[in-house]
């Protein structure tokens, strides 16, 4: 807008824009010192100096080289000047009292200083001078943004926590030092995106260089945050990376005196809690809907989970009680790979075997633990202190595990166990997904004197266990697809007797009684009989721990 030593004579007459005829003297043209279309501010007199214009306008280089004329003062009581062609004046450029008046004091204005072009920044008391004054940068000719406000009651300055987004879509994102401050949102539908941070010591980064992410399903797949070798993130190991659920809005910032970055997260992550607490919610499965996760056998002291993909995932929720506003306080954890246990402890029969946890991180990384102690499922009570002892109390739905002196809380969840003779593992049980097994019917009811079972692999015995009859084909009254789930009775010479459900924490059977097999009373009379046809019926067997 201003410029030194620019000086140009005009013949122009009347009172429209100014045509320029060339320097005066050693002075400059316009157009040595503005581009065209810059906004100039000049000054225009004859040379007697009686009559005088300031004013502001847009150069046009041409030719013909010309200057708008909005007048801001003058010596015709502020109104443009009506030029005659008798008239000898000069246009020049020419610093104005307004405007070091406002380089001084401050740009401070109901509405933006005339002087103010693209870049400049003013305060706007429109709300009044004794309330608040706006901090307003010119984005444009006639455009401005807030970037803060000063409370004058508060006497305090409060700066716009504005902070630029940039879609990424479907990709990945390497992070320069450009983008401090950026936040970046990430198409991750189909895979996970990886956000890669750049050196901490690299050049415009170092302490408090902060960037955002966003990935923007909720889905299966997150944000893989990925440090340089030499830098951890949350302490962890250098080059470890960390995976962010989708949907999470994050920042990771540097830590200079932790020398690790730090995650910090501006929403909840998802999934809080899966329908069922403290158990291993979903996984591979069978036809029949059991478990597959384990294999059965290894030829060293280590196990490896199977058929774990980003498609059939393994998840465990651990509870640990409930929050401020009585929410189940859980963490819930992913793992889309086959996760591995080693250091199994040797010679471990069926009956004492190794017993295998996960541990669920506050990101939702699981790592794989194992103990040779049973876990402890308890109303309430102390926890064992024994180190590899974990105690779930389900009264206040925490887990605990010792550590050889004290038992801290722990967000662990037991998903099986292995059974190892001197050099691998020779058999094992994955437990039953949400504490529940219901079995497959089998056809033809079990005779006389017969113990019947199923292995539900809950890992702890259930509060429910029942023994459940279906009617296949009519008689004594039922209809096919009627059921019996409860007073089961057999015989034992000339006795009915109840049929016992027996369990275990891995087994559910019934015992039937020694003289006759299974007995009914006949539904539209109430009588007793032993004549029970057994291929009109099937079975089945349901057993569920009974809380969570």
């Amino acid at each position: 807008m201003f410029a030194d030593s620019v000086m140009e004579s005009s013949s122009t007459t009347g009172t429209g824009s100014y045509t320029l005829v060339g320097a005066v003297g050693y002075s400059r043209t316009f157009a040595q010192d503005f581009a065209d279309g810059d906004t100039v501010a000049y000054f225009v007199s004859n040379l007697a100096k009686t009559r005088w214009e300031f004013c502001t306008g847009t150069l046009t280089i041409g030719p013909p080289r010309t200057l708008t004329r909005t007048v801001r003062k003058s010596s015709n009581a502020g109104a443009a000047i009506d030029w005659q062609a008798s008239d000898v004046y000069y246009v020049f450029s020419i610093a104005s009292a307004d405007v070091l008046s406002g380089l001084i004091a401050g740009n401070l204005g109901a509405t933006r200083p005339w002087w103010g072009r693209t870049g400049a920044r003013w305060w706007d008391h429109a709300a009044g001078l004794a309330v608040s004054w706006i901090d307003r940068l010119a984005t444009g000719t006639a455009t401005n943004t807030r970037i803060g406000v000063y409370d004058v009651v508060k006497d305090a300055y409060f700066a716009d926590g504005r902070r630029p987004w940039a879609a990424i879509g479907a990709s990945n994102k390497t992070i320069a030092a450009a983008d401090i401050g950026g936040v970046f949102t990430q198409n991750n539908a189909a895979a996970d995106r990886t956000l890669t941070l750049p050196a901490h010591d690299a050049a415009g980064v170092g302490h408090g260089f902060k960037v955002g992410g966003l990935g923007l399903s909720s889905g299966q797949y997150g944000i893989v945050l990925t440090p340089a070798a030499g830098d951890g993130i949350d302490g962890g190991a250098d080059g470890a990376t960390k995976r962010i659920p989708g949907s999470v809005r994050f920042d990771v910032e540097w830590d200079e005196p932790g020398d690790t970055w730090r995650v910090s997260y501006l929403n909840s992550v998802p999934a809080l809690r899966t329908g069922r607490r403290q158990t291993v919610a979903a996984g591979p499965v069978s036809s029949a809907g059991l478990p597959t996760f384990l294999p059965s056998t290894n030829g060293a002291l280590s196990l490896t989970m199977q058929n774990v993909t980003a498609t059939a995932r393994f998840v465990a929720t651990a509870a640990n009680g409930w929050d401020w506003q009585g929410r189940p306080n859980d963490r819930v954890g992913v793992s889309l790979a086959n996760l591995q246990w080693t250091g199994l402890t040797a010679s471990r029969a069926a009956a004492t075997p190794n017993f295998l946890y996960v541990a669920v991180g506050a990101d939702g990384a699981l790592t794989p633990g194992s103990t040779i102690l049973a876990p402890v499922y308890q109303e309430g009570g102390t926890p064992g202190t024994a180190n590899g002892q974990f105690t779930f109390n389900i009264g206040e739905m925490k887990g605990y595990l010792g550590n050889g002196s004290t038992a801290p809380e722990a967000f662990v969840v037991m998903v099986g166990e292995a059974a190892t003779d001197g050099s691998g593992v020779i058999s094992t049980v994955a437990y039953a997904y949400n504490g529940r097994f219901v079995s497959a019917f089998t056809t033809t009811l079990p005779g006389a004197a017969t113990f019947t079972s199923a292995n539900h692999n809950l890992g702890i015995k259930p509060n429910v266990a029942k023994f459940i009859v279906e009617n296949v084909t009519p008689e004594h009254g039922y209809s096919a697809g009627d059921q019996i789930t409860e007073g089961h009775a057999s015989a034992y010479s000339t006795l009915y007797i109840p049929m016992p459900v027996v369990t275990t924490s891995k087994l559910i059977g019934i015992q039937l009684g020694q003289s006759a097999g299974y007995v009914v009373t006949v539904r539209t009379s109430g009588i007793t009989t032993a004549a029970v046809t057994a291929g009109n019926w099937k079975y089945a067997f349901v057993a569920d721990r009974g809380w969570g």
